[in-house]
C-alpha cells in the first residue's frame, strides 16, 4: 500500500500509466475510487496520480480538527507532487477537490500545467446558511456517524441525476460514502469546507492567473453553479462547459462525455492552443 509522509501525515496514493503527469483530486462524498473510469481512460496516455486526501484511509485520520484547515490539504497536494518527484503536472479536481485544485494552482502555478475545476465552489452563494448547514452535518456526524452523510447527499437535489442516470453507479456511490471514516467525515466537514474562503474573493487572483483552465459544471448543480461561472469569467485563459441534464458528479453521471472534455482539454493545453487569446 503506497504511501508518502506529507506534512505530519501519510498519504495513501497510486499511480498508473506513464507519462505527463494527470492528477485527480476527490470531493468530499467520495475518495479515490471515484475515478476509476477516468483511470483506466487517461492511463493509457498519461501518468495517472490519484490520492485520498487526509480524513480518508489509508491516508491519516488525524483526531485535531485544526489538521483539516483547508490550508493542509492545499500544502498536503504540494508535498504529494515533491515527494513523488514531480516538478509539473495537470490538475483534475471535482467539488472540494476542484477548490484545492484551483487554490493550489493559484499559489504555485509554475508547478501547473493546465487545471480542471468540476463543480466547486458551494458555499460561495447564501454563504451564511450554507456554513450553518455544514456545521450541522458535522454535529449529525458526530452523534451518528456516516449515516448522517449518506442521508444528506442521497438526497441533495443536485445528485439525483445520477440516481436515475446510473442505478449501479449511484449504488457504488452510496457505498463509497458509507465507508468513510466518520472522524475524517466530521471533521473535513465541520473544518476543511467552513475555513475555505469563497470563490468570489479569488478574483483578483483569478484575473492574474495565466494559467489554462477548463471549468466544468452540471446545469442541475446549483449549489455551485456561480462560483463556477465566476471562475470562468475571471480568469483569462478559462473555458466553461455545461453539461446537460447532469448535477454534481459529473464524472460518474457521464463518463465518456467528461473523460472526452478533458481529454480534448489536455491536448490543446500541450500544443499550446487553449485560451490563447485574451477575453474583452
Amino acid at each position: 500500500m503506497p504511501t508518502i509522509a506529507v506534512n505530519d501525515v501519510d498519504i495513501y496514493y497510486e499511480v498508473t500509466g506513464q507519462g505527463t503527469p494527470l492528477v485527480f483530486l476527490h470531493e468530499y462524498a467520495t475518495d479515490m475510487r471515484a475515478w476509476e473510469s477516468q483511470v483506466r481512460f487517461f492511463s493509457r496516455f498519461y501518468q495517472v496520480i490519484r490520492f485520498n486526501n487526509r480524513g480518508y484511509p489509508p491516508s491519516t485520520v488525524p483526531t485535531d480538527t485544526r489538521a483539516y484547515l483547508h490550508e493542509r490539504l492545499i500544502e498536503d497536494i504540494d508535498g504529494l507532487l515533491d515527494g513523488l518527484g514531480i516538478k509539473q503536472a495537470h490538475l483534475v479536481g471535482i467539488a472540494t477537490g476542484g477548490n484545492l485544485a484551483l487554490n493550489f494552482a493559484l499559489r504555485r502555478p509554475e508547478k501547473v500545467l493546465g487545471l480542471v475545476v468540476v463543480g466547486a465552489g458551494a458555499g460561495t452563494s447564501n454563504r451564511q446558511a450554507w456554513l450553518q448547514s455544514a456545521t450541522d452535518l458535522a454535529d449529525g456526524i458526530a452523534t451518528g456517524g456516516v449515516q448522517a452523510v449518506v442521508d444528506s447527499v442521497s438526497t441533495a437535489p443536485q445528485r439525483i441525476a445520477l440516481k436515475h442516470k446510473d442505478p449501479l453507479t449511484w449504488a457504488m456511490f452510496l457505498e463509497l460514502m458509507s465507508q468513510l471514516d466518520p472522524v475524517g467525515a466530521e471533521h473535513v466537514m465541520r473544518t476543511t469546507l467552513t475555513s475555505r474562503a469563497p470563490i468570489t474573493d479569488l478574483g483578483k487572483a483569478l484575473r492574474d492567473c495565466q494559467l489554462p483552465i477548463l471549468v466544468m459544471i452540471g446545469d442541475q448543480d446549483t449549489p455551485a453553479e456561480e462560483a463556477c461561472r465566476f471562475i470562468a469569467k475571471q480568469a483569462p485563459h478559462a473555458g466553461l462547459a455545461v453539461l446537460p441534464n447532469c448535477g454534481h458528479t459529473l464524472n460518474l453521471e457521464e463518463p465518456a462525455m467528461f473523460n472526452q472534455l478533458v481529454a480534448d482539454f489536455l491536448v490543446a493545453v500541450s500544443v499550446g492552443r487553449w485560451g490563447t487569446w485574451i477575453k474583452n
